[in-house]
């Protein structure tokens, strides 16, 4: 009676520390180095992304994954690797991914944009709307993949412990910010993924953080609620500076190297010329698409789809920019639809599209 009580116990025992252990997100960080005082973190379920950045006086953190858990443990990894306190943090947009671990770092002042603020107060208000992401996912993916199950030990853990921690120190258009001995530049290029994207440059260090397909082998991706004003712009200031980019740090994925921001900077003006020159001279669509000079951008049939949606999207933007327009959405991205922003953003935005980019002659 005495062994069938201790192998119950037993059984009991590592039953429970299974089902722990399986709530326990994994720790297996894939470790980047893309520069020195630069530490890249990478989740393996969705190749989510945490950099740190060594500033001289303390620790600034890019990103914070898709659970307090998860953070704690990389916040952990991140000082063991420094040996120095974490100061300040950045959202680059609001999505729960990439925000959801915040909390851990409360004691440090947190930067996002306005619109950060905003969208995670109204997107994730309650615990209801902050399971409602991973819930959506879930559902799309296949129960049998190890990205499902990480998605399951995150929706666990922000069951159990989560505190909604948005950006109290709030960036608008575009700001620069000294920290320790490095200069951080804020653009906000709304659409972008989200209406509050920031794109983040380190001229110290050659490091940008943006989208991967602002890389040179990669086409642009314009999608809805882009500003093209602010894209041109803060592209051209990047470029201003004259010094040599090492990597774009994307929120998913391996650093690009050696990025020529060039490439995606000609293609995108070439495009909004294309598209003044029919505009103005009464043609199609398809005639702005013959007009169009790639700028030595290889639009083979991997990019061409992306790269006609692109053209779409700026000819119904501009054709009519009081309106919201109307393009094809991939469906993982149907739920962001409702926070673009809205009619009287989005006339404002063009309007300065309008006076400082293709001077249309609209006999207003």
């Amino acid at each position: 009676m005495k062994n069938f009580r201790i192998r119950q116990g037993l059984i009991l025992f590592f039953s429970l520390l299974l089902i722990s252990y399986s709530l326990v997100p994994a720790t297996d960080f894939k470790v980047i180095h893309p520069c020195d005082g630069a530490l890249i973190l990478q989740e393996p379920g969705w190749a989510l992304n945490m950099t740190a950045i060594d500033t001289g006086s303390g620790l600034v953190i890019i990103d914070t994954f898709a659970s307090p858990k998860v953070a704690a443990k990389a916040k952990l990894k991140i000082k063991e690797f420094f040996k120095k306190p974490v100061t300040h943090v950045i959202n680059t947009h609001y999505h729960w991914d990439h925000t959801f671990g915040n909390q851990v770092f409360a004691d440090a002042e947190i930067i996002g944009h306005t619109l950060c603020a905003e969208d995670m107060k109204t997107e994730y208000p309650d615990l209801k709307g902050q399971l409602a992401p991973y819930d959506r996912s879930l559902k799309q993916m296949n129960p049998t993949t190890d990205q499902y199950r990480w998605l399951k030990q995150m929706r666990a853990d922000v069951q159990s412990d989560m505190r909604l921690t948005p950006p109290t120190v709030l960036i608008g258009d575009k700001k620069n910010m000294r920290i320790g001995s490095l200069t951080f530049k804020f653009y906000h290029v709304p659409g972008l993924h989200t209406r509050s994207n920031l794109t983040i440059y380190i001229p110290e260090l050659g490091l940008i953080f943006t989208r991967s397909s602002f890389h040179h082998n990669s086409l642009p991706r314009l999608e809805p609620g882009v500003d093209m004003y602010k894209l041109l712009g803060s592209l051209e200031d990047v470029l201003s500076h004259g010094k040599a980019m090492k990597y774009i740090i994307p929120g998913h994925g391996d650093p690009d190297p050696d990025p020529d921001l060039w490439v995606p900077l000609r293609y995108l003006k070439n495009l909004n010329q294309a598209v003044k020159e029919a505009i103005q001279k009464g043609k199609t669509q398809a005639d702005a698409e013959k007009i169009f000079d790639a700028g030595g951008f290889d639009i083979d049939e991997n990019f061409r789809d992306n790269h006609r949606r692109n053209l779409s999207f700026l000819w119904d933007a501009l054709i009519s920019a009081d309106k919201q327009f109307d393009l094809p959405v991939l469906p993982d991205r149907c739920h962001d639809i409702h926070r673009m922003p809205r009619k009287a953003y989005w006339r404002e935005a063009m309007g300065r599209y309008f006076q400082e980019h293709l001077k249309l002659e609209t006999g207003k």
